[in-house]
């Protein structure tokens, strides 16, 4: 999966590379940045991506078939701060939906650090956001056993109450993936116990 995923984002990169370098019939300049930023994005390049938002590119992205998911989406995958927080001091939205169902708060539990989720919490990522199976970041948190992650959120407002439909808190979660101090904080901080 791992290496579908990087020859789908190399396959991207390379189709916005062509889209740079195609002529524009109205003007290269607007198209050129708005075409630029995914693909600096994408190469991880910061320096490249502060140029082309500096250009009047967009920090959500094109959002079409080349680049179907918000650029914060790539900067997440590729646990790079400064690209997250330069995507949302140019107006990313921290709660764009994705086509997964997921929020990208929980891609970032996920495949980040600890940093990249307080970037998204500062920038009003909402923590109790619900998932189309009920969880939330606290309950991925939990899953895999992120105990920095899991003190950002409920910092961030998080709430350890919250229980899937079947009534399994995060701290039931934590407990079941063998991460029992994250359970013991979840519980100290109200997650209720059966």
């Amino acid at each position: 999966q791992a290496n579908d995923e990087r020859a789908q984002q190399h396959r991207r990169a390379q189709q916005a590379a062509a889209v740079c370098a195609a002529p524009s019939v109205v003007s290269s300049r607007p198209r050129l940045a708005g075409a630029a930023a995914p693909q600096a994005v994408h190469a991880g390049d910061l320096s490249a991506a502060r140029d082309a938002l500096a250009r009047g590119a967009s920090a959500a992205g094109p959002r079409d078939e080349r680049f179907p998911e918000p650029l914060l989406r790539e900067a997440i995958r590729q646990d790079s701060r400064d690209l997250v927080v330069l995507l949302l001091e140019h107006r990313a939205d921290p709660n764009a939906p994705l086509d997964s169902g997921e929020t990208l708060l929980v891609q970032a539990v996920r495949e980040a650090s600890a940093p990249v989720v307080q970037a998204l919490l500062r920038a009003g990522a909402r923590p109790d956001e619900r998932l189309p199976n009920g969880s939330t970041a606290l309950h991925e948190a939990a899953r895999v056993g992120k105990i920095d992650v899991a003190s950002d959120l409920l910092a961030g407002g998080a709430s350890a109450k919250i229980v899937l439909e079947d009534g399994t808190s995060a701290a039931e979660i934590a407990r079941r993936f063998g991460h029992d101090r994250l359970a013991s904080l979840l519980r100290q901080k109200g997650a209720p116990a059966r």
